[in-house]
């Protein structure tokens, strides 16, 4: 679906045109909140100084691999972070305000594989469309959409109404994903190097 008949839609539902704000709040909102696999996006950057920073549509990350070394980084809280010393392959890393901090630091020039959520593309023209849209998660950006303009509107109770459909409406399509990702199988949850 697009953006024009998405409005077209939520037209017919109101019967009267929704605040265009009404959209631009449900795409933040979604972007923030919905993480299904129509948004993971994939590159390789080059670390500095045990730094790297992310694309200008990064939300935040799905995995991380050493590029050059073949392992997955993983994340660790702040105090270990901090305790790892040295330079090296990197094996952890910290999202940080600006920046995805790795440790151990590697040597400039080395390549991560960033695999991460990319913020949903702003719907300008009838003709655009995104993630969410484009079958990722329908559902979840009309009640975001008609809980925003419920409560621009001051309807408190269609606002609460809307909400609460919404927040299923995302918890459900995260779900979904996590679930497709794994087709059905089961999660191996020992840590990597795990003889059984």
């Amino acid at each position: 679906m697009d953006y024009g008949t998405l409005k077209e839609r939520i037209q017919e539902m109101l019967g009267r045109p929704a605040l265009t704000l009404a959209y631009d709040m449900a795409n933040a909102d979604l972007s923030d909140t919905l993480r299904i696999r129509q948004m993971e996006t994939t590159v390789v950057l080059t670390a500095t100084g045990g730094s790297i920073t992310p694309p200008a549509d990064y939300v935040s990350v799905q995995a991380m691999t050493n590029t050059d070394g073949g392992t997955f980084l993983n994340p660790i809280p702040q105090e270990r972070f901090a305790a790892v010393e040295g330079t090296g392959d990197p094996a952890v890393y910290q999202v940080g305000a600006d920046a995805i901090q790795i440790k151990p630091a590697p040597d400039d020039g080395h390549s991560i594989t960033l695999v991460y959520y990319a913020r949903l593309a702003e719907l300008t023209a009838d003709g655009d469309t995104n993630a969410a849209l484009n079958g990722g998660s329908l559902d979840a950006f009309a009640y975001s959409v008609l809980s925003h303009h419920a409560n621009l509107i001051r309807d408190d109770a269609g606002s609460a109404f809307w909400a609460g459909k919404a927040i299923d409406s995302v918890n459900n399509a995260n779900r979904a994903a996590i679930k497709g990702r794994f087709d059905g199988g089961f999660i191996d949850t020992k840590p990597a190097g795990t003889v059984v």
